[in-house]
């Protein structure tokens, strides 16, 4: 008897032992060989303006949620500022505050991120857009162009595909010409495409974000197009209508609100800078445990 019962409470103890150390390998990201690294990109935005003299309050747009990643830290630097994060329209925002400021002013956040496959969108399922308000004659050419690519489409990712196709004709019909009149960047034809599937009640909105690669320093946002198939976002090429985001693209912003707000100054220009470095992944890993509050990680 006693001897089951040893066996019995051995038993018990590999379980446990096993099962923590699946938990901190598979669910925290702890190595299991010694002197192993990992890429870490630190993004770093830079605001620069002029000041009244006078009160400022400069809104950022800054990250929230994208796929594939997670965040090691944030911070800001700015002299005399207050700072606080917000979540607002357009969803999670820098601020900076002071009650007064005088000439130029510059104020900077950077973010620190690492690759996660197990970070997935959890984002919640938007209402239907309301139908836009479109007037002649562009109502009538997005009309004609919604008519035509629902006879050429079968869903959600179909209908964007051909809308795309269209969009990006090398010969455009003038229905397409008139709607791409005063789309002359691609954030600006990503917003066109918005307005165009909200006609059609198909949720969508421009995200916008960058390309981490092993070598760069300054880099400016790319515009993608996000758009909710009812059970998904599915993310296209604005200028080529293929499905999917590119590797390594870091969503910075979702939304078209403007990047940046600066309320009291002047001449208002935000520039970013990436830098990759190798981390240990035993550092990266206890910083995952500690935002789990993971209590695997002391045992």
């Amino acid at each position: 008897m006693k001897q089951q019962y040893v066996y019995g409470l051995a038993a018990i103890l590999v379980v446990l032992g096993l099962g923590t150390f699946l938990y901190k390998w598979q669910v925290l990201g702890f190595p299991v060989t010694q002197n192993q690294e990992r890429p870490v990109w630190t993004i770093e935005s830079s605001i620069s303006f002029d000041s009244g003299p006078g009160s400022i309050k400069a809104n950022l747009l800054i990250p929230t949620l994208t796929p594939g990643f997670r965040m090691l830290k944030e911070n800001s630097v700015s002299r005399g500022y207050g700072f606080s994060l917000n979540y607002g329209a357009g969803g999670r925002e820098a601020q900076w505050a002071i009650r007064r400021a005088d000439g130029p002013q510059t104020i900077y956040y950077r973010i620190s991120v690492y690759e996660d496959p197990s970070s997935e969108e959890s984002d919640t399922t938007p209402p239907f857009p309301p139908p836009p308000q479109i007037n002649e004659p562009l109502k009538t050419a997005v009309e004609v162009i919604l008519d035509d690519v629902r006879e050429h489409s079968a869903d959600t990712a179909s209908f964007t595909t051909e809308l795309l196709r269209r969009m990006n004709d090398p010969s455009p019909d003038p229905n397409v010409e008139l709607i791409l009149a005063d789309a002359d960047t691609r954030t600006e034809l990503v917003n066109s495409m918005t307005t165009i599937l909200a006609a059609a009640r198909i949720p969508a909105r421009v995200i916008r974000g960058f390309e981490l690669r092993s070598r760069q320093s300054s880099a400016m946002p790319i515009a993608w197009l996000e758009v909710h198939d009812g059970v998904r976002w599915r993310y296209f090429n604005p200028t080529t209508g293929d499905e999917g985001l590119p590797d390594r693209y870091f969503i910075w912003s979702r939304g078209s609100q403007p990047l940046v707000n600066v309320e009291g100054g002047s001449n208002v220009q935000v520039s970013f800078a990436i830098r990759e470095n190798q981390l240990d992944a035993i550092a990266i890993a206890e910083a995952e445990a500690v935002r789990r509050d993971a209590t695997a990680f002391d045992f």
